[in-house]
């Protein structure tokens, strides 16, 4: 609600005062009978008409279910009492909660010297939504000859909010007109499955791994221990095979196209091994593991593929042997020391290239960015790579699910070209907590794939200005109190800012 007061009228509220006694029962669900005010048999309380009533069963059962009817978001009172008008001392800027029946809040905000500026809140538990936009302006705006009239409306997507500002509407709480623009907040947790699930889980086990790393550990937990050096080899005919898949073209852009994407990418040898190997839980395990591949592969050529932009160590090392041309007998001698490094090199590498897969087909020119030759050696640079591309991805997923392809294309240009903030890598790689990222922008409402126009706002406000008699300020703020987007449930708060002449020596009028 302080935010929301800012946010309308411009003012500082600092908090709200109610009483500090202890709060009542609500007296329309308890009822309180004299002793002397009835006869009744042994002491009951309840008269004998309502003895008999059958009915009351029924309102004590409504009663009860009202006490857990659903309370504001924006303004939670439920067991706050109200404080006296004769007992309290206004402060400015402070909203005092002084009516219990008709929930008002009351404030004083300095204006001038001589003049402040008084805020009155009353909060309609069932506003009526069949009226008119024209009965519901001239019920606010009697005693003013002119007034400028403006909506405001928010709806509530997944892990997304569109705000609308418009002049013009047809009914009370209703949508926007197509050609007008609003802002499209969207807000992502990196940390959460919903966006890329399959990336996500690889990313998981890389930071167990990379700890490990860290710490000069040689064995690490690992969920997927249970691989043998015997059972790898027997597969290898199974891991490393001739691949048909072919670059999927979808022509509608949707979540389920950029899932299908990734599932239906062309790995090369090194992605493959990565998803065989990545649940390895030492070193020794692993350099057993890659030295085997790796004499499978140059025993079996036909199958080696590795991408143009794979630099990782064992990319180097296969080029390097078949660079010499000839048979490759590498069983006699010492094999490759191939270390921790080289897991984290083929996981970085694998869930790099996911990542550009999925944003290559909207912004092209991002898979011929090469990266820095002087650092692609540096596992932390590759860490903030993957951070900076995944970050992207995950506002992409969230895009294709809002908005249309031409609205959401500059906006990843531009989250692709912002640097990122020094450091920003390592709240990916050590938090266990959401990492929430947000981002803005504006687009009109046509642009939505969710036609608004069928769904309910969460937040509807009608903005009235007057400054003929006196400047005056009404917001009427239609909040939804149901989760769903189809049930038509509001509350509504009525709130009036009125300038008014303020002598440093009157006593303020509280009513």
């Amino acid at each position: 609600m302080i935010d929301l007061i800012h946010r309308q009228f411009g003012l500082r509220c600092l908090g709200f005062v109610w009483s500090n006694e202890q709060s009542l029962p609500n007296a329309d669900v308890f009822h309180f009978h004299e002793a002397s005010a009835t006869n009744n048999l042994s002491g009951n309380p309840l008269e004998i008409p309502e003895i008999v009533n059958l009915s009351l069963e029924s309102k004590l059962i409504h009663e009860t279910t009202r006490r857990d009817k659903e309370t504001s978001k924006l303004l939670d009172l439920t067991g706050k009492r109200p404080v006296s008008c004769s007992q309290i001392d206004l402060k400015d800027g402070m909203l005092y909660y002084l009516c219990d029946g008709g929930l008002r809040l009351f404030g004083v905000f300095p204006l001038t010297k001589t003049s402040k500026r008084i805020l009155r809140i009353n909060i309609i538990t069932d506003p009526d939504l069949s009226l008119s936009l024209t009965d519901v302006q001239r019920r606010h705006t009697l005693l003013y000859p002119e007034f400028i009239c403006r909506y405001e409306a928010v709806y509530q997507f997944t892990c997304a909010k569109f705000t609308a500002q418009f002049d013009k509407c047809e009914s009370l709480i209703g949508p926007p007109l197509s050609f007008v623009v609003g802002s499209l907040s969207t807000e992502v947790d990196l940390l959460s499955g919903s966006c890329l699930p399959s990336i996500l889980e690889d990313l998981v086990l890389l930071k167990t791994i990379y700890e490990a790393h860290e710490l000069g550990l040689s064995s690490w937990n690992s969920s997927h221990s249970s691989l043998t050096l015997e059972g790898f080899q027997m597969n290898l005919p199974n891991i490393f095979i001739y691949q048909d898949k072919q670059k999927t073209t979808f022509d509608a852009v949707s979540y389920a196209s950029i899932r299908a994407s990734l599932a239906n990418r062309r790995l090369d040898s090194a992605e493959l091994l990565w998803d065989t190997v990545k649940g390895v839980s030492s070193g020794h395990a692993l350099r057993s593991f890659v030295n085997s591949a790796i004499a499978y592969l140059l025993d079996h050529r036909e199958v080696l593929e590795l991408h143009r932009r794979n630099d990782t160590q064992l990319a180097i090392k296969l080029r390097s042997l078949l660079s010499r041309g000839g048979p490759v007998n590498i069983d006699s001698g010492v094999p490759f020391p191939f270390g921790i490094e080289c897991l984290l090199e083929l996981g970085l590498n694998k869930l790099t290239n996911d990542c550009l897969c999925l944003l290559e087909p909207f912004v092209p020119e991002v898979a011929l960015s090469s990266p820095d030759p002087d650092n692609s050696w540096n596992l932390e640079y590759r860490w903030a790579r993957l951070h900076h591309l995944y970050k992207a991805s995950c506002f992409l997923a969230s895009f294709t699910s809002h908005c249309s392809k031409q609205a959401f294309i500059p906006e990843l240009r531009k989250i692709l070209s912002k640097p990122d903030e020094k450091d920003e890598w390592r709240s990916l790689l050590h938090s266990d907590t959401p990492l929430i990222v947000r981002h803005q922008f504006e687009l009109p409402v046509s642009e939505l794939l969710v036609p608004i126009s069928g769904i309910l706002p969460s937040l509807w406000i009608m903005q009235l200005d007057a400054d003929q008699p006196v400047r005056t300020s009404v917001r009427l703020v239609y909040e939804q109190l149901s989760g769903g987007v189809a049930e038509k449930k509001y509350i509504c708060h009525e709130m009036k800012l009125v300038d008014t002449y303020w002598p440093s020596a009157a006593t303020p009028p509280v009513s």
